[in-house]
């Protein structure tokens, strides 16, 4: 009799393990399937603009609420990808523009600097037939000097305004003279 007790609670142990095993790989397919159709929806995202509905099991809540959070954090990552593109096409426009200043502000410098220049070298090498023709390069030279410095008022009026302090004296102008 207690050989026979004892086969039969083997055949149960045995009976059981493979209920258990059977019942392990039931559950990890079970878990396994989802978290693999979450992994392959978070990789084939190559379009955040073209956006899937995350995949969801109708077994593991978890899993659900997990493969939503990921489609709430795809959908955010394509809003501030959105963002990131308008701020660098911003970026590109401001940076045009100041080169186009820096050129146009270079050309502004460099043609009354090269009037004033010319102007002294011919007067200062003697190049010059009368003290007449002398004072017309100096007075070419004067005005070219106040116009490079009107220039340069500019571009520090245009630096206040951009920091913010530029005074502003209002007074009354007569609108014809303009």
């Amino acid at each position: 009799g207690l050989n026979d007790i004892r086969q039969v609670l083997f055949l149960l142990n045995v009976g059981l393990l493979i209920a258990s095993i059977l019942l392990a790989l039931y559950v990890s397919r079970s878990l396994s399937l989802p978290v693999e159709r979450l992994i392959r929806y978070t990789q084939d995202v190559d379009d955040l603009s073209q956006l899937k509905e995350a995949p969801h099991s109708s077994h593991v809540w978890e899993l659900d609420y997990l493969g939503t959070v990921i489609e709430r954090m795809l959908r955010r990552l394509e809003e501030n990808s959105a963002e990131l593109r308008r701020a660098w096409q911003d970026a590109q426009l401001a940076n045009q523009l100041k080169n186009e200043f820096l050129a146009n502000t270079s050309h502004e410098l460099r043609t009354p600097l090269n009037g004033i220049i010319g102007s002294i070298h011919l007067v200062r090498d003697g190049l010059c037939d009368s003290k007449e023709e002398e004072l017309d390069f100096l007075t070419q030279a004067d005005k070219a000097a106040m116009h490079l410095l009107s220039v340069i008022e500019d571009i520090l009026n245009i630096a206040k305004i951009e920091a913010g302090t530029l005074d502003v004296n209002i007074h009354p102008v007569d609108l014809r003279h303009l």
